[in-house]
């Protein structure tokens, strides 16, 4: 289980890099830092993860630690952000840690048709706002850029489906986490496809770096609520 005060020292290394990190990418002559502070972030958070995780199911924690994998490929993959190939490449493994939170999610959750209502009808509207925008400049990404915006609904959905099942804290940290990607995802959207937003590449990857760190603390923090906890054990026999 996650404790705070335990993990301090790398809890304050993170926000350190993840600042540094922010700067770094809004100043040309040290972008070079990028290169180390990028993939640092996510050894941190993989680190904090494994290290806090007992006490969760095996299933759940290699599924976390391949999603914090794959956006560690995509996170190196999308340094060469002027290549069109590598920038696919980003996609493909930004979508793949998409799928595996997904999955790790799946293990505590509950569907109900209120829950899939209110998420599914907010997240029509958002893509039907983010496309009005970036559908004329999507060109040969047209396909590529559905395909990931429904992976991000899948995961902001599966998120929210944890509501009742988990403690809240561990609910609430997790579903809010997604939502952060999910407006890093709009602004790299917006700024790539429509036209560039003011700072827009520093509010990418702050909202971005604050998702991956809600999300880990989320799952480490999680409890089954009691009354869950029978049937949420059936369900993986």
């Amino acid at each position: 289980m996650f404790n705070l005060q335990r993990n301090s020292v790398f809890v304050g290394v993170f926000l350190i890099l993840h600042l540094v990190n922010v700067i770094a990418n809004g100043i040309e002559y040290l972008a070079f830092l990028r290169y180390l502070t990028q993939p640092g972030l996510t050894f941190i958070l993989i680190y904090i993860f494994w290290t806090n995780s007992n006490h969760m199911l095996p299933q759940e924690r290699y599924f976390i630690i391949a999603a914090l994998s794959c956006l560690l490929i995509g996170d190196i993959a999308l340094f060469s952000h002027n290549s069109e190939p590598w920038f696919l490449v980003g996609m493909i493994f930004f979508l793949l840690a998409n799928i595996m939170y997904a999955l790790a999610l799946q293990f505590n959750s509950s569907y109900s048709l209120g829950k899939v209502l209110i998420i599914g009808g907010l997240m029509l509207a958002y893509a039907y706002s983010l496309l009005t925008f970036i559908v004329g400049g999507l060109g040969a990404y047209y396909i590529p850029v559905i395909i990931f915006m429904v992976s991000v609904f899948g995961l902001v959905q599966t998120a929210f489906s944890r509501y009742g099942v988990v403690n809240n804290l561990s609910f609430w940290l997790v579903f809010i986490g997604s939502c952060f990607f999910l407006v890093s995802v709009l602004i790299i959207a917006l700024n790539n496809f429509y036209k560039p937003l003011p700072y827009g590449n520093l509010l990418s990857l702050f909202f971005y770096g604050a998702s991956q760190l809600l999300m880990v603390v989320g799952f480490l923090k999680q409890n089954l609520q009691d009354n869950n906890k029978l049937v949420l054990s059936n369900q993986t026999q």
